[in-house]
């Protein structure tokens, strides 16, 4: 049997797969309680700039990202 935490990270993080979000990236966000990344599209920049573990480079990899959908 699988370790319920274990499972429920590995499920959070299965949400970012083909994102183009670095490991790291992900890892802040899922510590920051940001589980779908369609969260970002709605998030102002002063909000995740907030966030503990999200510096320039999360901010830019997440600028990609929303550059997808926002136009």
């Amino acid at each position: 049997m699988k370790d319920p935490t274990r499972h429920d990270l590995e499920e959070k993080w299965s949400q970012y797969a083909g994102r183009g979000l670095s490991d790291r990236t992900v890892e802040a966000l899922v510590a920051n309680g940001i589980v779908e990344p369609e969260r970002l599209l709605f998030m102002t920049e002063a909000q995740l700039k907030v966030m503990p573990g999200i510096g320039k480079v999360a901010m830019s990899n997440i600028g990609a990202y929303r550059a997808k959908f926002l136009r």
